[in-house]
């Protein structure tokens, strides 16, 4: 009886390594497409968040004789009162909380992008004032208040007195939850994800090159290590709507006082800018 015998072509090396090569260019071209679409799926969230806050925001204007929330110093302590946190609670970041019985839930002041998932949290306070820190808040806090509306004014601004309110930021994401921004300060809303080590900055570094980044030329890639959306953040305008502002269509605050560079970032924080 004739055997027969049937053999099978083995992959070479050769081709092994061509195999590999082919898989490793798919994932390099794939991985950051994913990554993008996650961070985009982020971004959808936060832009979510954001409408909720905008309405809260609307709905504490017009219990308010359609007045904005106002303290009289960005540093100035007072006792939220009761909340899940316990029974008080003293803290000059009192915005988030103001606005939050509009809420009923704090977890939208938290950004699913944000590098710090307990930004700006203190979960206790001093028991009276005075006594310790207070620049807390009794919840995570992605977001932080344009002081030139809420602070720097002689008293609470009328809605109607906003010249261009849909132009006009009242919160946005922020690095730090008591302020996003003021006539001088751009940084803490252009460099809301940074996190202290990204592109080898210091704080004062990251200040002086976020805040004139157009200026001074700082690239997209420098500024997508500290922004949380695909190079841009969020910001909730004072007429309530919400959106994604690339960091570049937002102005260097710390440009000369008579450029046009400054005046176009005044009439976004400046209320009484027409």
């Amino acid at each position: 009886m004739k055997r027969t015998f049937s053999w099978r072509r083995a992959f070479t090396l050769i081709e092994l390594l061509v195999v590999i090569a082919i898989i490793a260019i798919l994932a390099a071209i794939l991985f950051p497409v994913f990554a993008q679409a996650r961070d985009k799926a982020r971004a959808t969230a936060c832009l979510s968040n954001g409408r909720q806050i905008g309405t809260a925001i609307s709905m504490y204007v017009q219990d308010n004789d359609e007045t904005f929330y106002w303290q009289k110093d960005w540093d100035e302590e007072a006792n939220v009162g009761g909340g899940p946190w316990g029974n008080s609670y003293y803290t000059y970041v009192r915005w988030p909380v103001v606005h939050l019985p509009y809420l009923k839930n704090y977890g939208v002041f938290q950004c699913p992008s944000d590098k710090d998932r307990n930004r700006g949290y203190q979960a206790t306070s001093p028991t009276s004032q005075g006594n310790g820190a207070v620049a807390g808040v009794p919840f995570p806090c992605s977001f932080g208040i344009n002081l030139m509306l809420s602070t720097y004014t002689n008293g609470p601004v009328p809605l109607a007195a906003v010249q261009r309110p849909a132009e006009k930021i009242f919160v946005a994401e922020a690095l730090v939850p008591f302020a996003c921004c003021e006539n001088w300060n751009v940084e803490y809303h252009r460099a809301a994800n940074w996190n202290g080590g990204e592109n080898g900055w210091s704080f004062g570094q990251m200040r002086s090159n976020v805040g004139a980044a157009k200026a001074l030329g700082i690239t997209d890639q420098q500024m997508g290590a500290v922004t949380r959306h695909q190079y841009g953040n969020e910001i909730v305008f004072c007429d309530g709507h919400f959106k994604w502002t690339r960091w570049n269509n937002v102005a260097d605050a710390k440009a000369p006082a008579t450029s046009a560079e400054q005046q176009k970032w005044w009439d976004m924080v400046d209320p009484n800018r027409p």
